[in-house]
């Protein structure tokens, strides 16, 4: 795998337009290649890779600012990105360098050895975590991991840029 798919380089560029050069490398990366563009009316894209294990998510900068009444088809930014394990839906297992040495195989208790407390989560009916989410880089950033059933690891792991950040 490119180490320019590695989470570490993937978080420099929340909020980054799409004309950036740095954002074309890496959607050139990713197997597309000119001028991204939204589908009319709708103001985010999912760009995915299944063969990298990553997902990206693109969205119009000024409608993801908050902008009075901006219109969609401005520029684009990337919001946020997924880090998929070989059991997600047909997509191969990312093999960058995920945050703070995370492993699909890390069951709860490592994650959060890892990771400290969510500030919020979302349960099994058994009650272990499904969906746990992490502040990060002054609250501007969200880490976001998702579990499989049963304990056996993590099936997502994904950033966010929040809104109007």
């Amino acid at each position: 795998m490119n180490d320019k798919l590695d989470a570490s380089n993937l978080i420099k560029l929340l909020g980054v337009t799409s004309e950036n050069a740095l954002m074309q490398d890496l959607l050139s990366n990713m197997g597309v290649y000119g001028d991204v563009k939204l589908d009319e009316g709708d103001p985010s894209k999912n760009i995915d890779s299944k063969e990298n294990g990553l997902g990206l998510v693109l969205r119009d900068k000024h409608f993801f600012l908050g902008v009075g009444d901006a219109v969609i088809g401005g520029d684009i930014c990337l919001v946020g990105f997924f880090m998929y394990s070989k059991r997600h839906e047909g997509f191969s297992e990312y093999m960058g360098e995920m945050p703070v040495g995370l492993l699909f195989s890390d069951n709860e208790a490592e994650v959060l050895s890892k990771l400290g407390q969510p500030e919020l989560t979302q349960q099994f009916e058994d009650g272990t975590i499904r969906k746990a989410r992490w502040a990060l880089e002054g609250g501007s950033v969200w880490l976001f991991v998702t579990f499989k059933k049963k304990r056996k690891g993590i099936l997502i792991v994904s950033y966010q840029k929040r809104g109007g950040q």
